[in-house]
């Protein structure tokens, strides 16, 4: 009885590496589980029945998918389209022809020219610099968090709420190594689950672009639009860019595409994780201890 006696004295806190790795792994599951149910649950359907925007049109479209700057580009397409703007004498840059708004012009279309005028050129990355925190967007993503589309602050701010958990465990594990590392302890794998832990934080604590009926809304504008995926025509090409991308411009116009300085469509889509492997390789330094500290 001495031999297990003396290698639990030996052990931190009282339990051994393999056993708080075991641990830690499990409470991590459950918290990041919890975390996630909450955030879903945070950004569903309200109780309370929300008239949103009718019909979205590509400002809105674009704005539910957290995209700003997408909205801009939209609106400098659709300003292209008609005929009120066009290529300015320096690259890339955007100036007015003289021709009238249409009566039905949006507020972004309007600020987006009143810019454009006051400049006399700009180029699109400076006018979405100036316009995406502009009045327009700011008006049409608060009627979109009104209608439920957009999440609030409120919504964002309890979606990180629901981090404090994963974040407590953490600290834990924070506070072992140290212990561990002090004692001589191998905390390799440890820290591994403690870097894991920080990637699931930072993922889940930015602030989320989407509620889940703004998902609902996006999803059915792109099915009842799919005609629109080869770019549109002029007149359409606005809402097709809100819906697909901004890519589509390459295969419509690839001309309007290069002058506002739109990235290329690329069909390399390679999201390899790279797992690197790390603490306690070569030479079995995981033995013992188990690297739990």
């Amino acid at each position: 009885m001495s031999a297990p006696t003396a290698s639990a004295a030996g052990d931190t806190w009282g339990i051994s590496g393999p056993s708080f790795l075991i641990l830690y792994a499990l409470g991590f599951a459950v918290l990041l589980l919890a975390a996630i149910v909450m955030r879903h649950r945070i950004l569903g359907p309200t109780d309370t029945p929300v008239a949103g925007p009718s019909p979205l049109g590509p400002t809105e479209l674009a704005m539910i998918g957290g995209n700003p700057r997408l909205a801009v580009t939209c609106a400098v397409t659709n300003l292209h389209d008609l005929g009120v703007l066009r290529p300015g004498r320096t690259r890339r840059g955007l100036t007015t022809t003289g021709a009238p708004l249409p009566p039905d012009a949006t507020p972004l279309e309007r600020e987006v020219l009143d810019a454009i005028r006051r400049a006399g050129e700009l180029r699109l990355e400076s006018l979405s610099a100036l316009v995406s925190r502009g009045p327009a967007v700011t008006a049409c993503r608060t009627r979109l968090q009104g209608a439920g589309l957009v999440p609030t602050r409120a919504q964002a701010h309890d979606c990180r709420q629901a981090l404090i958990p994963l974040l407590l465990l953490a600290a834990i594990g924070i506070i072992r190594v140290a212990v561990g590392a002090s004692r001589g302890k191998p905390v390799g794998l440890l820290c591994i689950e403690l870097i894991v832990t920080a990637v699931a934080v930072v993922l889940l604590a930015q602030r989320p672009a989407i509620t889940r009926r703004g998902k609902a809304a996006l999803s059915t504008a792109r099915r009842d639009s799919v005609d629109l995926r080869s770019g549109g025509v002029p007149g359409q090409r606005a809402l097709a860019l809100a819906l697909f991308g901004t890519g589509l411009l390459w295969d419509t116009d690839p001309a309007l595409a290069s002058q506002l300085g739109l990235a290329r469509p690329s069909g390399n889509t390679s999201g390899g994780d790279a797992s690197s492997g790390g603490g306690c390789g070569g030479g079995g330094g995981c033995g013992g201890g188990g690297c739990g500290g």
